[in-house]
């Protein structure tokens, strides 16, 4: 069971990605195709945890995104598109999400030009990667539970996000395929003409990953390596790294993945880092089943904040139960209860925090 359809808009931006043509076509634009996808959600939740300082119940549309493709092919094997996701939420202070160009070809690989997650985003395998629904602790979890500023979240490119940026694929070669990004301002994004070289946002970020991916025995199997460094424009900040592993395997009904990532002094001055602070590091793991019409799953999440001066490291710990089942083409029901425990919020010794969060989903994709 694969469920990172149903991972929001990192799954939209991967399907995008690497398939030009998706979801149904819309017209045909004078000089390439149109297609149109999109996802919207409506949720419910509810949440009883020590320390309360978030709503503990209510309604939400979390999610309002428009995707659009416009691809073409040359008459030498290439194809070429633009793609665009739209924020489409009332909420959303900015239009676009992403918004790139991608130029490939199965003996050439592929290209992608503009504002996107990097290589490793793009190769990262989770413990979420076999969760149902939306992923548990990588979905909207963090929303409802209260973390005071502790979570780290399951990234992989703290240093360059979805800045501007060029990476290459290559094609699969016996399983094994790579990819690389370059970044040269992580804080530049869009028309960025007037984007400052002493904000203290990373420049000359290089990003890479490794994927193998395999049938053994009637097992569908994946693994991958990440990496992502850049230079803080500030002297006396720390200069941003990232590393990520993580495995997967499927073989019948059952799929099973895992993943750890280490983010080392990213953010952090150059004496927080001497005084024993780092980025923090978190693992995860999940397994899913998958019953006909509906998929259930378990996933635990752990992370650790190194904070300074000998105080007590700042802890995240999730374990959640997820399910989803498609009530009609286009429309899935999703829910998952989540057990949340943090302790030294924000690195304050003692600040702990406990609870339950229910969240109930109507996710409708086009």
């Amino acid at each position: 069971m694969n469920r990172a359809a149903l991972l929001g808009g990192t799954a939209l931006v991967a399907v995008m990605a690497f398939s030009p043509a998706m979801a149904g076509s819309v017209g045909t634009g004078k000089n390439m195709s149109l297609d149109l996808a999109g996802e919207v959600r409506f949720s419910a939740y509810i949440a009883s945890q020590d320390e309360d300082t978030n709503s503990s119940s209510g309604l939400t549309t979390d999610a309002g995104e428009l995707a659009i493709t416009a691809s073409g092919s040359s008459d030498n094997g290439f194809t070429y598109g633009v793609n665009l996701v739209l924020l489409a939420n009332v909420s959303d202070t900015q239009n676009g999400d992403k918004l790139w160009i991608d130029i490939g070809s199965d003996d050439f690989g592929t290209m992608h030009l503009g504002d996107i997650g990097s290589a490793a985003d793009e190769f990262k395998i989770t413990g979420a990667s076999a969760l149902a629904g939306r992923g548990g602790f990588d979905g909207e979890h963090a929303d409802v539970f209260d973390f005071g500023g502790s979570w780290i979240g399951g990234g992989t490119d703290p240093v360059s996000g979805n800045a501007t940026k060029i990476s290459y694929y290559s094609p699969s070669l016996n399983g094994f395929q790579i990819g690389a990004s370059f970044t040269p301002d992580g804080g530049a994004a869009g028309s960025s003409f007037g984007e400052k070289d002493n904000n203290g946002s990373f420049e000359n970020v290089l990003s890479a990953g490794v994927m193998y991916s395999a049938e053994v025995n009637g097992a569908s199997i994946s693994a991958s390596w990440v990496y992502e460094s850049g230079d803080n424009e500030t002297a006396t900040n720390a200069s941003g790294e990232a590393m990520g592993i993580g495995a997967s395997a499927s073989f019948g009904n059952i799929t099973i993945a895992a993943g750890y990532a280490n983010n080392h002094d990213t953010g952090l001055t150059n004496a927080q880092a001497a005084a024993g602070a780092d980025a923090g590091s978190w693992m995860s793991a999940g397994i899913g089943y998958n019953m006909g019409a509906y998929n259930i799953s378990l996933g635990v999440y752990s992370s650790s904040v190194g904070n300074a001066d000998g105080a007590p490291d700042s802890t995240n710990t999730a374990i959640s139960i997820d399910m989803d089942t498609e009530v009609a083409p286009g429309w899935t029901l999703a829910a998952g209860i989540t057990f949340s425990e943090a302790e030294n919020r924000g690195g304050v010794t003692g600040d702990d925090n406990e609870g339950t969060s229910v969240i109930i989903q109507n996710i409708w994709g086009f």
